[in-house]
């Protein structure tokens, strides 16, 4: 039914996770990244502000998605979101919407759980999770060094 309509981390939302897109998820997903601004110099010995003219490039952004999660009774949806927290907890996810565009998103949680909500049989809920895409313009293939950031290492680790 929703088989490879959502892939995150290479993996099928659905056939894993029993997730799925939620409410504006794909125009959340794929609206635009804003340009950084301008350079820019502010001179008290003269009139406006002198602007270096170059092609502009584009700024982070951050993207809220709702996703919805349904588990087949109330047990099997808890083990579901804990898997889900789970992953989440790692840090770092790429998405993908394979029916819409072959872009992969490189995403880093920020936040878990702006907003939440559980229907009340307490098999079916929402969840809605704030992301930083760092760089809009890196949407191709994955790298061996996207691969390593799915096992992100403890800042002790790294000294």
């Amino acid at each position: 039914m929703n088989t490879n309509e959502l892939i995150i981390n290479g993996q099928d939302a659905w056939a894993t996770y029993r997730i799925k897109m939620g409410s504006g998820f794909l125009d959340a997903l794929e609206a635009d990244a804003d340009n950084k601004d301008y350079i820019t110099n502010s001179v008290r010995t003269e009139d406006g502000t002198r602007v270096i003219l170059i092609r502009p490039k584009k700024a982070e952004r951050n993207v809220t998605l709702e996703f919805t999660i349904v588990g087949r009774d109330h047990n099997d949806y808890n083990k579901r979101l804990a898997a889900f927290d789970a992953l989440m907890d790692n840090g770092f996810v790429t998405i993908q919407v394979p029916s819409s565009k072959s872009d992969i998103y490189r995403l880093f949680c920020s936040r878990k759980s702006t907003s939440y909500s559980r229907g009340k049989g307490g098999a079916i809920g929402k969840k809605s999770i704030k992301f930083v895409e760092y760089d809009p313009k890196n949407r191709g293939a994955l790298t061996s060094d996207d691969m390593e950031k799915f096992n992100m290492k403890e800042f002790e680790d790294l000294q």
